[in-house]
């Protein structure tokens, strides 16, 4: 059994294993403004929702874990229901908040030290943990690793189910280079835009305009990270000259 969740022009399919969870999807959908149906579509994205009931052959199946998965790929796996279900809401705010044509959607570490705010891009393996302590210790305020989304006017939301909007100062991509230590460089526009389109989950049509005028708003650096002290005291180096230029 399942759904088809409408917004916009995204249509998403979401399928369940029992009648239990089905009023409890539905409500979820509902309350993000999604509209329902249940004739058949084509969907941009498909989910796959399996509920550990109490019924023996579903709690053998998934040894009593909730699982969530978009496409054919896990994205949650939890004893706790409201966890898979908070899951599933924020994917869903990302595949639409994906198609906004008027900011892109990024992952990344929001640093924030002496009111000015950094955004450190992902990487395939995160923050790396050595700087993020050094970080720390240096009096920087480190958030999640999470998706935001950027505006034309270099600014970030904190939270995906937030319109609080703040003011970016600086975007730095972190890259595992060789060994001469920290090596922080100013980027040019071309490269600014490839760094920042790597990293985003928009559509290039979408990216790319958005991107373009970022990136004349908030400084752009690219690092090679070698001893960590010295990587986030450069860091907090660039955040400190940096500055937003007037709109």
């Amino acid at each position: 059994m399942g759904l088809v969740a409408e917004r916009g022009l995204l249509k998403v399919g979401i399928r369940m294993n029992s009648r239990e969870s089905l009023g409890v999807v539905l409500d979820l959908v509902r309350e993000d403004g999604w509209e329902v149906s249940r004739r058949p579509v084509e969907v941009a994205y498909l989910y796959s929702m399996w509920v550990a009931t109490q019924r023996p052959q579903h709690r053998r199946r998934s040894r009593g874990f909730h699982l969530l998965y978009s496409g054919p790929g896990q994205i949650s796996r939890s004893l706790d229901l409201e966890e898979v279900l908070t899951a599933l809401r924020r994917d869903l705010r990302l595949a639409y908040g994906a198609l906004d044509e008027h900011r892109i959607l990024v992952s990344g570490t929001i640093i924030s030290h002496s009111g000015r705010v950094l955004l450190i891009l992902d990487t395939d393996q995160g923050l790396p943990l050595p700087i993020l302590r050094e970080l720390e210790a240096l009096g920087a305020e480190v958030g999640e690793r999470q998706s935001c989304f950027l505006n034309q006017r270099a600014e970030f939301v904190e939270a995906l189910s937030s319109n609080l909007w703040r003011k970016l100062d600086l975007i730095a991509d972190i890259s595992h280079g060789d060994s001469n230590g920290s090596n922080w460089k100013v980027l040019d526009t071309g490269r600014s835009a490839l760094q920042l389109s790597r990293h985003s989950r928009s559509q290039a049509k979408t990216a790319f305009p958005i991107i373009a005028e970022l990136i004349q708003r908030v400084r752009c650096i690219r690092g090679q990270v070698g001893a960590a002290r010295e990587s986030a005291q450069s860091l907090l180096a660039a955040l400190a000259e940096s500055g937003t230029q007037p709109v």
